[in-house]
């Protein structure tokens, strides 16, 4: 997935970063640096660092990408026995309880967490 300035981003090794500025027109060492960055350090101090407008730096060799981004979807779950028309994943753990025609019979709604389209867990919520 291509660099988003617009998006939240972190440094490759996970540090919190936040983009200050997107339009600097410096030129140095034959590079454009278009991105004013302050990158969060261990300490809790940020420093500021410059990008390339792909969010690279050369010279440090530690790019931006995009903070991953977390979606979960839902599912009721039921006795076993139970088959119900209704089932399937929804968008909204309401949305489950909107479709679920006995509420008796249902033992679990589960959460399932995903990041940039890769699964991360499964939540069994109770009823």
């Amino acid at each position: 997935m291509p660099f988003d300035p617009t998006k939240p981003v972190q440094t490759e090794d996970g540090r919190s970063a936040r983009i200050l500025c997107t339009d600097l027109n410096w030129y140095l060492n034959n590079l454009n640096w278009t991105l004013v960055v302050a990158v969060k350090q261990t300490d809790g101090r940020e420093t500021v660092h410059l990008y390339k407008e792909n969010g690279s730096n050369d010279v440090t060799g530690m790019s931006l990408e995009n903070v991953p981004e977390r979606h979960s979807v839902w599912m009721n779950e039921y006795k076993k026995e139970k088959c119900h028309p209704f089932g399937g994943i929804r968008s909204s753990r309401s949305l489950c309880d909107d479709v679920c025609p006995t509420p008796a019979e249902r033992t679990a709604v589960i959460e399932i967490v995903y990041e940039d389209s890769k699964f991360v867990k499964a939540i069994r919520h109770a009823v």
